[in-house]
């Protein structure tokens, strides 16, 4: 892990390879009240998906520019890409699962756009009952872990029922709150976002892939989050841009190239429009 306060040239982006003591490649658990940090800085990405379940503390946590409060029985989720830092109370107790992508994806989890377009936050508060659920598979996946000769199928079942778990409360906010369950078309079409925003910024790209016509991809996003195809893919782009700019010294002028745009003019205007801020002034925030 990168110890210093300088900003680098892009994000430090921490592997899960920079926490794992066992052999369980790409799934790993931490004792935060023995192996955790009470403050994280500068703020950093992951390249894994991270569970952290808090027993008892207090601070805040913070994930891609907004800040989350910490308190008693909650689960934090924070998906490969994004930026956080945080500072908690020192009495801070609680578990931090690490799952990288590809077992992620082995178990089906898509549990990154629901967490983020269902529930409008990556922190779930959970009741008494809830909590122990959780409790109990995150320590028993601990115990597992702690053994000479860890078994890494029993860590995957109990990493998949807390998937499970997780997107059971998720469905439950949004039956309270009378939101539907956003369909598997357009959770392809978020997925298909991330991973070619850089490149493809043209709405048809999309729906070529996803075998639909543009205008109907236009229309299930309006109906299932309030915008266009269109404003989902520009939201990516300067989501990005703002991590970069906030916590790198990169050049406007590289982020520019980074970000698939060919003049840098088009990209400051580009921000502008959607931040109502230029780069620099973001930057100096």
């Amino acid at each position: 892990m990168d110890k210093s306060n300088q900003k680098s040239t892009l994000l430090p982006i921490l592997d899960i390879g920079n926490f794992q003591a066992n052999n369980l490649e790409g799934l790993c658990i931490l004792d935060h009240s023995i192996e955790g940090k009470s403050k994280i800085d500068p703020p950093h990405k992951h390249d894994f998906f991270l569970f952290f379940l808090i027993e008892k503390g207090g601070g805040y946590h913070r994930i891609d520019f907004t800040s989350y409060p910490v308190s008693n029985k909650q689960l934090h989720i924070l998906n490969p890409g994004q930026v956080h830092d945080w500072e908690l109370d020192q009495k801070t107790r609680g578990y931090q699962l690490m799952i990288g992508k590809n077992e992620f994806e082995e178990m089906g989890g898509i549990l990154y756009f629901l967490s983020l377009y269902q529930v409008k936050s990556p922190v779930l508060q959970l009741l008494d009952e809830e909590f122990m659920i959780f409790h109990h598979e995150f320590l028993q996946i601990l115990n597992e872990s702690k053994l000479p000769k860890p078994d890494k199928g029993i860590v995957r079942f109990r990493c998949n029922i807390i998937i499970k778990l997780i997107i059971r409360e998720i469905e439950k906010i949004t039956t309270q709150h009378h939101r539907p369950l956003i369909p598997e078309l357009l959770l392809k079409y978020l997925s298909d976002i991330d991973e070619f925003y850089k490149k493809e910024k043209s709405m048809v790209f999309y729906a070529e892939k996803l075998n639909i016509t543009p205008n109907y991809l236009n229309i299930i996003c309006k109906k299932h989050l309030g915008k266009t195809a269109y404003s989902l893919i520009k939201s990516r782009i300067s989501l990005e841009a703002k991590r970069l700019l906030s916590i790198s010294n990169i050049t406007v002028k590289e982020l520019a190239f980074e970000l698939g745009f060919q003049d840098p003019a088009n990209f400051s205007k580009f921000f502008r429009e959607e931040t109502g801020t230029s780069p620099s002034d973001f930057r100096s925030k």
